[in-house]
């Protein structure tokens, strides 16, 4: 696999645009492709870590490139990985989100995540200190 590409060999499932294999021993992912097999934009799972149990809550991560925000691949990515993650029995998924980020921030709202808590001042953005919002779904 070369950086931003998958064969069509490496795919272990396909739904549309959305490859459904990329899977670590703690980590589940999912791609979305355009049609030229490029890379657009990508939702990964944390399945474990030493402040979770794993197979009860995940921590989420989504990132779209710039210049295809805002095009719907955010919210079928979503809609894909939480599907997925209830299937394999998780309850609770969580994330963080920059405060300034209100694109990111609607989506997650949309969802059903809530804010369950901020972190005042909490990480250096653009050499201006910002908020970041810890916000949970259960499934």
């Amino acid at each position: 696999m070369e950086y931003g590409r998958f064969n069509e060999d490496e795919r272990d499932r396909e739904v549309g645009n959305i490859a459904a294999g990329i899977q670590m021993e703690s980590e589940l992912g999912f791609g979305y492709f355009g049609d030229l097999g490029d890379l657009e934009g990508y939702l990964h799972f944390n399945l474990s870590n030493k402040f979770s149990r794993k197979g009860y809550q995940a921590s989420l991560g989504i990132v779209i490139l710039p210049t295809m925000q805002g095009t719907g691949i955010g919210t079928q990515l979503m809609q894909f990985g939480l599907k997925e993650m209830k299937r394999l029995g998780y309850k609770k998924i969580w994330l963080h989100v920059h405060g300034w980020n209100e694109r990111a921030k609607k989506l997650y709202l949309r969802f059903g995540f809530k804010v369950e808590g901020v972190f005042e001042k909490d990480e250096f953005f653009d050499g201006k200190l910002t908020d970041t919002l810890s916000m949970a779904r259960f499934l």
